[in-house]
């Protein structure tokens, strides 16, 4: 059975920053990094570069060393970090970190710039997570392990030949029998190209004489190459009996394109 994952900012949040506590004990880690994400495009063998700015945002020297992950998102879009070079758009191999541990006086910041080498067959979208590790020195209670706190900024890798390859597979609103529970927005999608794609969904209901009834724009998603996702969304307004048309609308990064498409319904 496919599952729908809502239209929240659950994700992406996900995507782009991420904080993992090691245990169950809530810690918060001291340091900062920027950017959150990292997206670069390179030509087949060569090699490209970045920078990220670590700071340390407490009152006390913090050691960090930088760990790479591989990661993909599951049916509900929830993140799955895994062992760096266990999946095949890994950068395991490819990254190299300077300095990839370090120590951070109180408000000092450290530049870690790392440098990229391209694989000369590369066709699809490299990615991975780079995790900023240190150790609170705090012991959780019931196993006595140290507490360790990672946060991290995602980066990708793509082909200056990549293309991302967005489409529609189905679109609907459903109408619940019991008028008391919500209406909704029912979506299919597909990228069937080899980069992902950021994109900002919107509707407006119009109804029969072409009068706007409700209106709504969600915030940033992510769909991963090669992947199908069904999207829900909530539509708020009560909704009189009648003809409707939902006029959809897909924005997505980096480009001044749109998708639109017109999805007409009734309400009995």
């Amino acid at each position: 059975m496919k599952k729908y994952s809502k239209l929240k900012i659950s994700l992406l949040i996900f995507l782009s920053v991420f904080i993992f506590f090691t245990y169950s004990e809530r810690v918060m880690a001291i340091t900062h990094i920027e950017p959150a994400r990292i997206i670069l495009y390179v030509e087949p063998g060569d090699r490209t570069t970045g920078t990220i700015k670590v700071t340390n945002k407490s009152e006390k020297e913090t050691e960090v060393k930088a760990i790479l992950y591989d990661w993909t998102l599951d049916d509900n879009d929830g993140l799955n970090a895994t062992i760096a070079g266990s999946r095949p758009e890994t950068l395991d191999g490819l990254i190299k970190f300077n300095p990839r541990r370090f120590k951070l006086k109180p408000g000092k910041t450290q530049v870690v710039r790392f440098t990229i080498s391209a694989p000369k067959d590369i066709n699809i979208e490299r990615r991975g997570i780079v995790f900023f590790e240190e150790e609170t020195g705090l012991i959780e209670k019931t196993t006595g392990a140290n507490v360790v706190t990672q946060i991290g900024t995602t980066i990708y890798l793509a082909p200056t030949t990549a293309k991302s390859e967005f489409k529609l597979l189905g679109a609907k609103v459903y109408i619940p029998k019991d008028r008391q529970k919500k209406k909704l927005g029912v979506l299919s999608l597909n990228n069937q190209g080899n980069a992902h794609i950021r994109y900002i969904i919107s509707y407006k209901i119009i109804d029969e004489k072409g009068a706007l009834v409700n209106e709504n724009k969600f915030t940033e998603q992510v769909i991963l190459p090669g992947f199908k996702r069904g999207v829900t969304f909530p539509i708020k307004q009560d909704l009189k009996s009648g003809s409707y048309k939902m006029l959809l609308s897909f924005e997505f990064h980096g480009t001044a394109k749109k998708a639109n498409y017109t999805i007409p319904f009734k309400i009995n």
